[in-house]
């Protein structure tokens, strides 16, 4: 066993065998020892090490300054260095390195004599080689060099790895490799490649297409191209049943593009006060899995720039489409109706985030101001907050009140629990099954690590109820949720969310009286929270009250003209009311709504088939037809768009299709809440509820 060891992959320090800290006399002596470790045989020319390490120095000077520096190893660590001639040589008996035990992994990994112990990344490769520091000109290249191997003696480890566990079928844990895999080297499309058939593998095609459009957003962020034909080609494999449809698909995106750049797309006039939307910021750490944080960073400044008096802030909703897309700040400004555009981006390193951001005039794409932070991920609160000041005092604004906004917007103080609050939102709003058990699981993590935070109760509470109505639940898991709420409320009285998720459990069961008990407080709370309108009406179209129903879905709609289920909820709750020329008007807005989202993110599988419900209102049935043919290729595996697909086509009278995805969505699982709604109200079933094969539907799956 060595009498030391050096460790120089993330943060340079050298220990006694009893783990105690040494300092040498001075930090050069340190990099010196980590040059030798670094050296191929562990070998260099007292010259090279001179003027690498004394730059500034004459050559003689520079020679005193190594000798100096042997001097203090000689001192603290005994004969550590050898020499040879004009060579030094670092004694490994003397001193142990991660570096050398980096490269005996990769030896045993590349002749797989490896023991496959599944230790993390961090545990043999904490970091780049010298993190943070630069020799300049001097060292010729030297030190990217080193980076570059040491990195790609890690990537070998791990993908032997993954190689193995995707052999034994374990893709839970090969994915978890190539995330990290990634990581090493974010603009490497091999690794986002292999990282999306992961997650496809792993059951989890929502997280490969996500994880798709990251590497196309960090590639034309950074680098200014498009993914590789290749890349472009497995998304498509992923996301639609069979080949046949890509280029109908990408011809509909494309059409769908071009239309939205031709046309004035019905944008909301400028408002008179200053107005601001928040992008989502761009994840540059490669990993989609991150997108979440980079997302979360945004709304919680727009939160904070809601503060601003004088200011009208966009909604979350309304710039959730812009996630991991390009636009121009003037295309986004016009869309949106606002005089500004902030934008920015995220690369996470282990504990530490570099974010930037900048603030854009958006008729004229003026730079307004434009900063870069790097800190440490624990001050990501204080750093949100510093961002919404430096945007308010660029705009010659102030925030209204400062006491205590850390705490009463994020409602905890610590950043991990923030963090899988983040993540269970983010979760929720992919709204497929996979993604509701994930955000409840965010949630729950949040909640252990801050008893106290209210928020993530409320979070629980939702994706208990969203898991009880559109899926399976153990009647005695979805009894959890009231409580949840009601914890929530405990802590925070006035949480208008906690009020909601209470009346959507009530709702489920339809207790009317204290469901819009519930639906009413949390409006009165917060009168555009767009869920409590949405669950309410939702409600009353579920009891036969249509009007009730419609008058709910038209407020939500006010709210986020751009949220598409409250787009698909008012089209469907106009035609149940006989309102055909509203209908129409709607179908128009939203129709460009959809051109605009399919124009983004060719993905985008419910803007498709909201899209062709728009078009069905419009009377053009061929062109959506056309739409749900598409909508339809797409490879579904969750019930709820299973059966938003079945409702599309039964508004198009095509009975076999409808028929067809309405057997796949209760063979996929319902719960008995929305089959009982599916079967007995669902106005986009009206034309073939009495078709003998609709009740037979049903009455084979026992419901």
């Amino acid at each position: 066993m060595s009498a030391y060891e050096l460790r120089t992959l993330g943060d340079l320090s050298l220990r006694d065998a009893a783990g105690a800290a040494v300092r040498l006399k001075a930090r050069k002596s340190l990099l010196l020892l980590a040059c030798l470790a670094a050296a191929p045989d562990r070998r260099s020319t007292r010259e090279r090490l001179a003027a690498m390490l004394w730059p500034d120095r004459g050559e003689e000077q520079a020679r005193n300054s190594l000798r100096t520096a042997l001097s203090d190893i000689r001192r603290e660590l005994g004969d550590a260095v050898e020499t040879d001639g004009d060579t030094l040589v670092l004694a490994l008996s003397v001193v142990d390195t991660d570096i050398a035990r980096l490269r005996q992994r990769a030896r045993d990994a590349d002749a797989h004599a490896d023991a496959d112990d599944g230790r993390p990344l961090g545990d043999f490769f904490a970091g780049d080689f010298l993190a943070g520091e630069d020799f300049g000109d001097a060292d010729d290249g030297w030190l990217t060099a080193r980076r570059s191997e040491f990195a790609e003696l890690a990537a070998v480890i791990l993908q032997r790895r993954i190689d193995r566990l995707r052999e034994a079928g374990d893709f839970a844990r090969a994915v978890a490799d190539a995330r990290d895999l990634l990581s090493l080297d974010p603009f490497r499309e091999e690794s986002h490649r292999l990282l999306m058939r992961l997650y496809a593998q792993n059951g989890e095609r929502s997280r490969a297409i996500a994880q798709f459009r990251t590497c196309r957003a960090i590639l034309r962020a950074e680098l200014d191209v498009e993914p590789s034909p290749e890349t472009a080609a497995l998304a498509d494999e992923i996301a639609l049943s069979t080949q046949s449809p890509a280029a109908a698909l990408h011809r509909l995106s494309a059409d769908a593009a071009a239309s939205s750049s031709a046309r004035d797309t019905g944008r909301p006039p400028a408002a008179a006060d200053p107005s601001i939307a928040v992008l989502p910021f761009t994840n540059l750490s490669g990993d989609a899995e991150q997108d979440f944080l980079a997302a979360g960073i945004a709304e919680d400044i727009l939160t904070d720039l809601s503060c601003v008096s004088g200011l009208s802030v966009t909604s979350t909703g309304s710039t959730a489409m812009y996630r991991n897309a390009v636009a121009r700040p003037d295309e986004v400004a016009a869309q949106l109706g606002v005089s500004y555009v902030l934008e920015g981006s995220l690369r996470r390193s282990g504990e530490t985030i570099r974010v930037t951001a900048k603030l854009v005039e958006g008729r004229t794409n003026r730079l307004i101001w434009a900063q870069r932070y790097d800190r440490a991920l624990v001050e990501m609160f204080e750093l949100q907050s510093e961002i919404a000041e430096s945007v308010a005092a660029a705009l010659q604004l102030r925030l209204s009140s400062r006491p205590g906004t850390v705490l009463g917007v994020r409602g905890t103080r610590s950043i991990e629990a923030h963090e899988h609050y983040l993540r269970g939102r983010a979760y929720l709003r992919e709204m497929t099954r996979r993604s509701v058990d994930l955000s409840r699981r965010s949630f729950e993590a949040a909640i252990a690590l801050d008893p106290d935070y209210a928020h993530a109760y409320a979070g629980l509470a939702e994706s208990l109820t969203m898991l009880g109505f559109h899926y399976q639940l153990p009647r005695e898991e979805l009894d959890e949720a009231p409580e949840f709420s009601r914890r929530a409320l405990r802590l925070d009285p006035g949480l208008a969310e906690a009020h909601c998720s209470l009346g959507r459990y009530h709702s489920l069961f339809l207790r009317p009286n204290e469901a819009d008990t519930a639906f009413l407080r949390a409006i009165e709370l917060s009168p555009d929270l767009q869920e409590a309108h949405v669950y309410r009406g939702g409600m009353f179209m579920s009891l036969g009250r249509m009007e009730e129903g419609y008058a709910c879905f038209r407020r939500a709609y006010e709210i986020d003209p751009r949220d598409l289920h409250s787009c698909m909820m008012l089209l469907s709750s106009q035609t149940a009311t006989g309102r055909t020329q509203e209908a129409r008007a709607t179908a128009r807005r939203v129709h460009a709504l959809t051109q605009t989202r399919i124009g983004l993110n060719p993905y985008d599988d419910r803007a498709v088939y909201v899209g062709a419900m728009a078009l069905v209102a419009l009377g053009d049935t061929a062109e959506a037809r056309r739409w749900a043919d598409t909508a339809a290729a797409f490879e579904i595996e969750d019930p709820r768009t299973t059966y938003n697909i079945a409702c599309l086509f039964g508004l198009l009278g095509a009975r076999d299709d409808a028929l067809r995805f309405l057997r796949r969505t209760l063979s996929l699982g319902v719960s008995p809440s929305k089959t009982a709604w599916m079967r007995d109200h669902d106005p986009d079933l009206a034309a073939i509820r009495n078709d003998p094969q609709f009740r037979q539907a049903f009455e084979a799956h026992g419901a």
